[in-house]
């Protein structure tokens, strides 16, 4: 699983590798999420996703990079807002996940 979150070639199966890893309970799983939002050669969908998968899981890290998402002019602006409701959700007690 570790192998697949590191493959360059898909970056759904990078970031779904380490999310898996993470749910299974091994803790590189944040780290290599960390690292794919960072990842500026990811689509902007990828780094969001990877981002909100780690604060959906309590990852602390996750609500920051969510916040420079939001505000980094390099990603589409659709994700910039994806990224800026995703923290209005987390902040937010109640309000619909879906």
């Amino acid at each position: 699983m570790c192998g697949l979150a590191n493959d360059t070639s898909d970056s759904f199966i990078r970031v779904w590798a380490a999310e898996t890893l993470v749910d299974l309970g091994d803790s590189r799983g944040t780290d290599l999420l960390c690292a794919l939002a960072h990842d500026t050669s990811l689509d902007s969908s990828y780094r969001v996703e990877a981002a909100t998968a780690l604060a959906d899981r309590g990852d602390p890290r996750g609500t920051g990079l969510l916040g420079e998402l939001a505000h980094d002019t390099s990603l589409n602006a659709a994700w910039r807002g994806q990224a800026r409701q995703t923290l209005a959700r987390l902040s937010t007690p109640g309000l619909a996940n879906d």
